[in-house]
């Protein structure tokens, strides 16, 4: 997984700006979905979905330090019972050890093992390799490595790299009107951000993608080294996005606030060789989710696929599946004030801020504590306003009903 990457930093989705060579050659010997969603814009909460097969009010994580309930079944146990090895490198503290997804792993490397915040894509790539050398057998094996790189500041990336996209003299600063802070305050109050610099944090951003692709290369080189890849089922996803300048959607350069597709739609590419071949070089419209993953999984280990509600994507890209289900997402946050929105102690965590609902080629925002009347978009990577009444009313009520059926706290 690589932390708050959009669909679109990833070259192979058709950004003239993105530079992922290592991805685009993933896609090309495998299944690319066009889009594929996460259920909330949030570390921990994401990466649940993905191991679990459930959303939000499935798994109960709310947000990143709320730890995953002990009854959620998770896929590394699944694997573990199956006699399949695990090991997990994870990038940053939201996934630390201690706040469960580590259940079921062997080997889970967290952030805590060396007291630092954050791991830089190259240790990443480098511990995943250094714990597959020591594994103690040969059993087939699930690995798991989350690349945090993306995330701001945006400093990781070595400067020869961040020269090739933005002017070498370019660094976004701690403080002031240009800050990432300073922006979003700037965007509050109505005042633009001039074009020149929007599109200059935008490719400081697409530099921080391009340096974990390199890392993501090197990582996969280095299972065919070892002589993994033969037969292997490699996916990648993100757990999320990244609001950059769409100030017309809403809050800018974070993620958390918002449900829009720049934060909620993320890259999902498919690539299997030997017992786990698949189809080359295909596209998939139809909409997937992350909750998807744990099943696939499943079925690819020859397993019982029961995870959650996820479906199995072979169904998908094979055409065997039915319509998508609902899609739902949650915002984490209102971005404001720590309490706007805030929820009392006997509700859900997320109750009043901003949700959407992913059908009927279509998707509705709400923010509840904004006190407005919903929105309808296009289920596009624009996401145009949309004029279609008929499919307002409907949307809302099956969002209601999945509000309701929330859990009653965290």
């Amino acid at each position: 997984t690589f932390d708050t990457t959009r669909a679109d930093a990833i070259s192979a989705y058709g950004d003239d700006n993105a530079s992922t060579p290592n991805l685009d050659a993933l896609a090309a010997r495998g299944v690319r979905f066009e889009m594929a969603l996460t259920p909330l814009p949030t570390t921990l909460g994401s990466h649940t979905s993905m191991m679990s097969g459930l959303d939000t009010h499935g798994h109960h994580v709310p947000r990143n330090g709320t730890p995953v309930p002990e009854s959620v079944p998770l896929l590394a146990e699944k694997l573990q019972a199956a006699g399949w090895d695990r090991i997990a490198v994870v990038g940053a503290m939201p996934l630390k050890a201690s706040m469960g997804l580590s259940r079921g792993f062997r080997a889970y490397l967290d952030t805590s093992l060396n007291e630092q915040p954050r791991r830089t894509a190259d240790q990443v790539t480098d511990d995943a390799l250094r714990a597959i050398d020591a594994r103690p057998d040969d059993s087939p094996l699930f690995l798991f490595v989350h690349y945090y790189d993306p995330h701001t500041p945006w400093i990781e990336a070595p400067q020869d790299i961040r020269d090739k996209f933005v002017s070498p003299d370019f660094k976004v600063p701690d403080k002031g009107r240009k800050s990432l802070k300073g922006l979003q305050a700037r965007s509050r109050k109505g005042q633009k951000i001039g074009r020149k610099l929007a599109r200059s944090m935008r490719k400081l951003y697409l530099a921080q993608v391009h340096w974990t692709d390199q890392e993501f290369g090197r990582l996969m080189d280095g299972l065919k080294t070892r002589g993994l890849m033969d037969n292997a089922l490699i996916i990648m996803t993100a757990d999320h996005g990244e609001m950059l300048n769409e100030s017309h959607l809403g809050q800018v350069y974070t993620h958390g606030p918002d449900v829009d597709l720049p934060v909620t739609r993320v890259p999902m590419i498919v690539a299997g060789s030997g017992d786990f071949q698949t189809p080359k070089n295909q596209v998939v419209s139809r909409r997937v989710r992350l909750q998807d993953i744990a099943n696939t999984i499943l079925g690819q280990a020859k397993l019982t696929q029961d995870l959650g509600t996820g479906e199995d994507l072979v169904d998908v890209w094979s055409g065997s599946a039915g319509p998508p289900p609902p899609h739902f997402a949650e915002a984490t946050r209102s971005g404001i004030s720590p309490l706007k929105g805030k929820a009392r102690p006997d509700e859900w965590a997320n109750a009043h801020y901003e949700r959407a609902i992913f059908n009927d080629e279509a998707m509705l925002v709400w923010t509840p504590w904004r006190k407005q009347a919903p929105s309808l978009f296009t289920l596009t990577a624009e996401q145009r306003p949309l004029d279609a009444p008929e499919k307002l009313t409907p949307l809302k009520a099956k969002l209601d009903d999945w509000d309701a059926r929330a859990p009653a706290k965290a």
